[in-house]
Parts: structure tokens; sequence; C-alpha cells
């Protein structure tokens, strides 16, 4: 095993992209770079400002170039990557297939159905995607909502606001790295229509001589697209953005603002702050939106946040509570995990999380699954997101998903029923049934549970008296046939003591 871990990252930047996906890449570069790895980044970038926060990240390598999918995997290959990790829209197709072929993991980042593929580690950090069902496809891992999201280190440094400001004095206009509609110029104009006296900061955009003619109670400034441009945001009173990745960063810092949708992908993110009041939501100027009307309308609501400091205070305190900035390490932990269990010829045990609910509801509601289980009827995914939750959180339950070098084999639980007694139930992957992988799923699971509770307990064991393969799993793995619980027509309990 190599000593450091190697990841490849592939990201773009250009006007219409912008710099979000080459902002999250530099935050995985830094957690990567802290944990003792290696990295180098492929993509399409064609903006100075992207090129400049990656260089700030201390990535090793940059090469400005697009890669197809069998150049990308040989360039892989041929550094030794262990992970290749995608922040991109494009078409990637049968990378995973190419990459796996020569032992790498394919790491892929997706913003709903944005950026979809087929990927062993499937990520997702839009705020409440860990409640929407996403189509396993055979991934190893999902790491789903804003737990997850990454944050570079100059965001990181600047947290620490506790409290907003009086009265609104310094604004700034901020739509990305590169505003790729043109609308720093109409936001700053909405500004000033507020009529609040105050400091104006337009990122990226020259002032144009008619608006310091018409609007002379505010002072503007121009500021360059810096990567330390969190700093400068960390100052503000207020900031008018997108609902893109600065939105998650102003959110840390703790910057009140307001927020608007200027482009499709950005739909999720104004939905989720605008509900969870995060920022004053401006409305939707996407294409085809009526934007002098929607900015008409948002005047006197602006008007009315700027001078209420209880509503900043709200809302800065939503979005504080809600990102806690160690969305990088736990990708990066997730990473190291799954390269090192590739290479260790054993079952594996960990812990499920909220992530997991495709995988867990794909396999609960498997025909065979349905018919051996106690519960009949369908199990609605409502329904199964609320009992993960609840399974979660009760600390007389222990979900556990298990794997072993070649993917998640299933899934364990355990539920203590009385003192120093557990129930244990069973469930494989039905793509892994036949392999053998029963007895040792169990024995991996058992020993995590001594780990947790300690010996001197009690395993219990019940499945339907026509489930045969089930009695012969238990029997195989140490359990013997307890007579004294058949009481239950059509049903058997095997028992065993740890």
């Amino acid at each position: 095993m190599k000593a450091r871990m190697r990841v490849l990252f592939r990201c773009d930047s250009s006007k219409t992209e912008g710099v979000g996906h080459v902002a999250r890449v530099s935050a995985l570069i830094e957690a990567v770079n802290a944990a003792g790895g290696e990295t180098a980044v492929v993509g399409d970038i064609n903006t100075a400002i992207a090129a400049r926060i990656l260089s700030a990240a201390g990535v090793s390598e940059i090469n400005s170039i697009p890669l197809t999918v069998p150049e990308l995997s040989q360039f892989a290959a041929q550094w030794g990557a262990d992970v290749v990790h995608i922040d991109s829209y494009s078409e990637m197709n049968n990378l995973r297939e190419s990459l796996n072929k020569t032992g790498v993991l394919l790491s892929s980042i997706e913003d709903g159905t944005f950026g979809r593929r087929s990927a062993d580690i499937v990520i997702d950090v839009s705020p409440g995607s860990e409640r929407k069902y996403r189509e396993p496809a055979g991934s190893r891992s999902h790491l789903r909502g804003v737990e997850y999201l990454p944050l570079r280190q100059e965001v990181l440094k600047h947290r620490g606001r506790g409290e907003v400001a009086p009265r609104v004095r310094r604004v700034m206009v901020a739509l990305g790295g590169t505003d790729s509609a043109d609308l720093t110029h109409e936001l700053a104009e909405l500004w000033a229509k507020t009529g609040v006296e105050s400091e104006c900061y337009l990122l990226g955009v020259t002032i144009p001589p008619e608006l310091i003619l018409r609007f002379n109670h505010v002072r503007w400034f121009s500021l360059d697209r810096a990567p330390d441009i969190a700093r400068t945001f960390a100052q503000m009173d207020l900031v008018i953005c997108a609902s893109g990745t600065a939105l998650w960063e102003l959110a840390y810092l703790g910057v009140p603002m307001a927020t608007l949708q200027i482009i499709d992908n950005q739909a999720e993110y104004f939905r989720f702050s605008s509900e969870r009041g995060i920022g004053l939501p401006l409305g939707d100027i996407s294409e085809g939106a009526r934007h002098e009307e929607v900015l008409n309308r948002a005047v006197p609501a602006l008007r009315s946040f700027a001078s209420s400091r209880v509503q900043r205070a709200e809302s800065m305190k939503a979005g504080q509570t809600l990102v806690d900035g160690g969305g990088a390490d736990r990708i990066v932990g997730e990473w190291r995990r799954l390269v090192h269990a590739k290479k260790v010829d054993a079952v594996q045990v960990r812990s499920a999380r909220a992530g997991d609910a495709s995988h867990l509801y794909a396999w609960r509601t498997d025909p065979l699954a349905v018919e051996m289980s106690r519960t009949s009827g369908e199990i609605g995914w409502d329904a199964h997101v609320d009992w993960l939750e609840r399974s979660l959180a009760d600390s007389s339950r222990h979900l556990l998903l298990v794997e072993d070098p070649e993917g998640l084999a299933g899934t364990i639980r355990f539920d203590e029923i009385a003192f120093r007694e557990w129930e244990v139930s069973i469930t494989l992957a039905p793509e892994r049934r036949g392999q053998g992988l029963a007895v040792p799923v169990l024995h991996a699971s058992e020993q995590w549970l001594l780990k947790e509770v300690g010996e001197g307990i009690t395993l219990r064991a019940d499945f339907r008296a026509v489930n045969v393969a089930s009695q012969n799993v238990f029997q195989r793995a140490g359990y013997e046939m307890l007579v004294d619980f058949q009481a239950n027509p059509g049903w058997r309990t095997s028992g065993k003591f740890l």
C-alpha cells in the first residue's frame, strides 16, 4: 500500500460555468494535503480566478486540458491515483468501469440531477438530498447532505461573527467568480433603489458612471476577484448573492445575505435556503423569468430586511447552525477508508448514516426480503427515511453496513430487547447472495457489537420457519435453536451467547 493517498481531480471553469466546481475541489485538495496525500488537477480551466484558487489550495500539478474518458483513465493509472474525483457536469460515460479495471475508485459530486453519473462514491451536498432516493447503481458509498459541503480554509478561518450590525452600512453584490449572467450592475441598482445610505462593493466589475450619478446616496467601490474574498465577505453587513457556492460560504461565515436564483441548477439551493430562512429570498431571475418584475417586487423586501436587525440576526443564525465546515474532512476520510478497504481481504463493518437511505431501501424492498420480513405490506420511501432517522437516533439499536473488497455486502441490525440481550437481523444485498458472505457478515458484526457493548451478551434471531436459508446461516454461525421460543406459529428462534 502506498504511504500516501493520491487523488486526481477533474473540474472545469469558464465564464458560463463559474468557479463553484473549482472552489469545492480546492477545499478537498486542502484536506487531502492536510492528511498527507498528493493531488493533481486536470480539466478545462479557462478563468484566471479559478487557476489562482487552485494554486492557493496547494495542488501538486495542474493540467488545464479536458481529457476524454480513455485519456483520463490512462492518466490516472500512470500518475498512480487511488481516487479520481469529478466535479463537473460534463458527460463521462463508462468512466467508472474504465477506472475500476485498474483498481482506481471514482468519486463524483452531483447537484441533484446535474452531474449525475455512476460512481463508487456518490456525493451530493445539496441540503436535504439525504432524504431523496438516489439509485444505488452498485455504488459503495453515498455521502449526501450539507454536512459534506466542502469549504476552503480561506473561508473556515474567518468564521466567528457573533452578532449583526445595528444597521447596514457595507453591502456587496457578489455573483460568483464570473457573474455568468452579467447581472451585477442590475443588482447594484436594485440595492440603490432601497434608498439606504451605504457603501456598496461590486465584485469583478467596474462602476458605470451613470450608477454614480443616479444614486449619490451610495458610495460605490469595485473589488477584484481573489481567492481570499472570504476575508471581505466577513467584513460586510449584507451580501446580495446567487444561490451557488457563495451562499454556503456566507452561511458558514454568518454574513446576512439576500439571495437569488440566476441559473437552473441553483433551484434546489434557492428553495431550501428560502424555506429555512437562510437569507432573504429575492426571487428567481434565471433564464425565462421576468427580471424587471421580480426585482421591482424585491426592493421593499430588501429595504425592510436591511432595516431589521432581528430579521438579519435570525437569518445569520439559521445559516451558521446548518453549515459546520467539516465537509471536506468527512469526504477525504471516506476516501481513505475505502482505499484501505479495497486492499484488505476481509469483511468490514461500519455504522449506518443518513446517506445510506437509498441502499437500505433497495435492500428492504427487494421481493425476497419483503417475503421473509416480519413486516408485511409496501414500504414507502418517506416512511423508510423516517424509520432510518429514528434508528440512527435510537441508542438501543445498532444499524450497520457491511462491505468487503468487492463492495457493499448488506446490513445487520441489533435491537436491544432486554438487559444484555439483543435481537439480530441480517439482509444481504441481492447481488451479493450466493457468495458465502452471510456467516462472515454475521461474525464481523458480532465482533463490532462486542467492542461496543462488551462481552456477556445473548443474541437472538427470529426467522420464518420456511426460511431454511436463514436457519442454516445462523446454525453455521454458531446459533442454536431455542425450543422455548417456538410459540409463534410460522416462526423459529435461534440464540447465541457471546
